[in-house]
């Protein structure tokens, strides 16, 4: 992960608006997510039932994350860790006036 960079249109908007190291930030959570994901998908393949395997494998990720993560695995492209990326991104800060600096 060291020099992670997006492949996906989407993905390089987003690591042009973040810093480095938020970039990294961003990256090593998606890569979490994403082995969590493919943890869970494994056992869904091997027949056990999806509530247990996400109980098993999720690392305490609630059902309703895992079908959030599903839908944008599904809709997105790229690697899978791209697909997982969390797009949110605070707002930039209004420009202090010239009296406050």
């Amino acid at each position: 992960m060291a020099d992670t960079y997006a492949t996906t249109a989407k993905g390089q908007e987003l690591q042009r608006r973040l810093g480095a190291l938020r970039w990294q930030e961003v990256v090593r959570d998606a890569e979490r997510r994403a082995a969590i994901y493919a943890a869970v998908e494994a056992a869904l393949a091997q027949g056990v039932p999806r509530r247990q395997a996400i109980r098993d494998h999720g690392e305490g990720t609630h059902r309703a994350t895992f079908a959030h993560w599903r839908q944008a695995v599904e809709a997105g492209d790229g690697p899978l860790w791209e697909r997982l990326l969390d797009r949110r991104v605070a707002p930039e800060s209004p420009p202090l006036p010239a009296a406050m600096r």
